[in-house]
């Protein structure tokens, strides 16, 4: 089951946007609700 809809990703890109311009912030948790959510880890130096 896949619950991400494209509006999300644009956000999330958004997100990890404004997180690599700022250099104070080393880890981010993203939670998710309900039964299912897929976890992955992204690092810094991911080109995404």
């Amino acid at each position: 089951m896949n619950a991400v809809t494209p509006d999300m990703m644009v956000q999330l890109y958004q997100c990890v946007e404004e997180i690599n311009a700022d250099m104070d912030i080393r880890s981010v948790v993203v939670t998710g609700g309900d039964k299912v959510f897929v976890q992955a880890a992204i690092s810094k130096t991911d080109n995404i």
